[in-house]
């Protein structure tokens, strides 16, 4: 039986690992949780709600050709949207699908990031990860 999503793992070249902790951590505010000392080879784990979220490091690919990706639930999406611009990142229009509004955008590594909003019906609908509707976002 499975019982539910434990983690999610994306990677980054090695050598950009100060880069994307400056990324998720300080500029999209995500917390860094501890790596079991035996995986200590690269690099680093958050917390983004209840569940656990992976960067590993590996050489090469071209992640800007992959629609592989995350989305970050949040309560307000336009000023997520705001802040990605104004940091200089693009920002891409997914196809809409009823009860929420999204974007994509790209990490400086070329990962595709998606931030998600529910709205409308759906819009208290929570994923149970978070009971902090005004949020920190």
């Amino acid at each position: 039986m499975i019982l539910g999503l434990h983690h999610a793992q994306f990677t980054i070249p090695p050598e950009g690992e100060a880069e994307a902790r400056r990324y998720y951590l300080e500029f999209m505010g995500l917390k860094e949780i501890a790596k079991p000392t035996e995986l200590r080879r690269g690099g680093f784990w958050m917390l983004v709600g209840a569940r656990e979220v992976h960067v590993g490091t590996q050489e090469g690919g071209n992640r800007f050709q992959l629609r592989s990706h995350l989305a970050y639930e949040v309560t307000n999406l336009e000023k997520w949207r705001r802040k990605i611009a104004d940091a200089g990142y693009g920002i891409e229009e997914p196809p809409p699908f009823t009860g929420h509004v999204r974007f994509h955008t790209r990490d400086p590594f070329g990962n595709l990031v998606e931030f998600i909003q529910r709205v409308g019906d759906n819009a208290f609908a929570a994923s149970g990860d978070s009971d902090d509707w005004e949020g920190a976002d």
